[in-house]
C-alpha cells in the first residue's frame, strides 16, 4: 500500500531506543492522575481556551490541534479526545487517548514508564469515525509506526503505539501529539473517504511537518474569537450540506493545520476559504492561505474566497489577477445561502 505514513525523523530516533526497552504500565490511580495532570498542563501551555464539552477545550493554533481532558461519568477511565478544527469540537474529534483510572483496562490509552523513569503516552490503534470502525489490524496497515510492548502488574503484556513522551518539553509533547493526531486523521480518511482523499491528507501532513516551535513564554493580545468561530462553523456546515445536495464529494473536516476550510475531491479540485468579514486583514489572510496551501499541495486547484459580501471592485480584480475567485454568501434569519455557487461550479476551471 502506497499510503503508509511514518512519524517524523526526530520522533523515530527517540522511538528506536524506546523499542529496545521494557515499558511498564502505570496502574496506581494517584500516579495516573498526576500523569494526566502533567499531560494537560504541558499541552495547554500557549493554548487558547475555548468552551466545549461543558468545559474548556485547549486549542493550539501553532500546531493546529485541540485537546480536552476529563473523566467519563462511569469513573473507569479518563476521556482525552483530540482534533484538528478550531471549532465544532464534538463533530471533529479524530482520536481519543483514554488511560484507565487505575489498573489495566481494554481502553485506547495507557501511560507507561521506560527504564529511565520517563513516562510515555501510548495508544491501542482503534478509531471510531462516523459510519466505520477501524480496528488494530486496519490501523497498522496504514501506519508505519512500530508498537511497543507494555507489561502490566498481572503479568499480561500488550502492544501499543507510542504517541509522546510525557516528560519531554511542553513544545515537544505538543508537536508529537499533533503528529499522531494527523496520522490518525489520514487513517480515518482512508477508511471513510478512500485512497485519493487520504493521499491529499498525507501530502498536507508531510508538507506541514517541521521542528517544534519555541516554548518560551509570550503574551497574546486581547481577542474574542468565540462569536466568529461559531459563525464560521455555521457557514462551513451550510456549505458542506449544499455541496452534498449537489453530490459533490468533499472532505468532511478541515484539511491540515493551516487551511483552507474545505476541499472538493473531483477534478478540478476546489479550495474554499471562509471569511466572516471583508476587512483588509481577512482578505489578506484568505489570499495567503489559499496561495500557500496550493503551493504546499504542489497541484493546481480552483481557489475560492467565500465572504459575506463582495469586496470593492478593484480588490476583486486584484484577487482575480492572483488566481483567486470570490464568492459571497447570504444570511437571512439565520439561514445561510450561496447564490452564485451553482453557476460557479458549472464554470470553467
Amino acid at each position: 500500500m502506497t499510503l503508509r505514513l511514518n512519524r517524523s525523523i526526530s520522533f523515530a530516533s527517540r522511538l528506536r531506543s524506546l523499542l529496545k526497552s521494557d515499558l511498564v504500565a502505570v496502574e496506581d490511580p494517584g500516579e495516573i492522575r498526576a500523569a494526566v495532570a502533567a499531560w494537560e498542563s504541558k499541552f495547554k501551555q500557549g493554548a487558547e481556551p475555548r468552551p466545549g464539552f461543558s468545559g474548556t477545550v485547549w486549542w493550539q493554533p501553532i500546531i493546529g490541534t485541540w485537546g480536552y481532558f476529563t473523566t467519563l461519568k462511569h469513573g473507569r477511565n479518563y476521556w482525552i479526545p483530540f482534533g484538528r478544527s478550531s471549532s465544532r469540537f464534538r463533530e471533529t474529534m479524530i482520536v481519543e487517548i483514554n488511560p484507565p483510572i487505575q489498573g489495566r483496562r481494554h481502553v485506547q490509552g495507557v501511560i507507561a514508564t521506560d527504564p529511565a523513569g520517563n513516562r510515555w503516552i501510548l495508544h491501542g490503534g482503534r478509531l471510531h469515525p462516523k459510519g466505520a470502525r477501524v480496528v488494530e489490524e486496519q490501523f497498522d496497515a496504514i501506519y508505519d509506526g512500530q508498537r511497543a510492548d507494555v507489561h502490566f502488574f498481572d503479568g499480561v503484556s500488550s502492544a501499543y503505539h507510542p504517541v509522546a513522551c510525557l516528560d519531554s518539553k511542553a513544545n515537544e509533547l505538543q508537536h508529537d501529539i499533533a503528529e499522531f493526531v494527523g496520522a490518525c486523521q489520514i487513517i480515518r480518511t482512508y477508511y471513510t473517504q478512500g485512497l485519493a482523499a487520504a493521499r491529499l491528507e498525507k501530502r498536507v501532513e508531510e508538507a506541514e511537518r517541521g521542528s517544534p516551535e519555541s516554548d518560551q513564554p509570550y503574551t497574546r493580545g486581547p481577542q474574542d474569537p468565540k462569536v466568529i468561530e461559531r459563525k464560521h462553523g455555521k457557514i462551513w456546515k451550510a456549505l458542506s450540506a449544499h455541496l452534498k445536495r449537489m453530490s459533490i464529494e468533499h472532505n468532511n473536516s478541515r484539511v491540515g493545520r493551516w487551511g483552507p476550510d474545505l476541499v472538493t475531491h473531483e477534478a478540478p479540485e476546489i479550495l474554499f476559504e471562509i471569511k466572516c468579514d471583508t476587512q483588509a486583514s481577512d482578505i489578506q489572510r484568505g489570499l495567503g492561505q489559499l496561495l500557500l496551501y496550493e503551493q504546499m499541495l504542489q497541484k493546481r486547484h480552483r481557489k475560492v474566497l467565500l465572504v459575506p459580501e463582495k469586496p470593492r471592485s478593484d480588490i476583486t480584480r486584484h484577487l482575480t489577477d492572483l488566481g483567486i475567485e470570490v464568492l459571497d454568501y447570504k444570511e437571512d434569519k439565520g439561514a445561510i445561502t450561496f447564490p452564485g455557487l451553482r453557476r460557479f461550479l458549472r464554470g470553467p476551471a
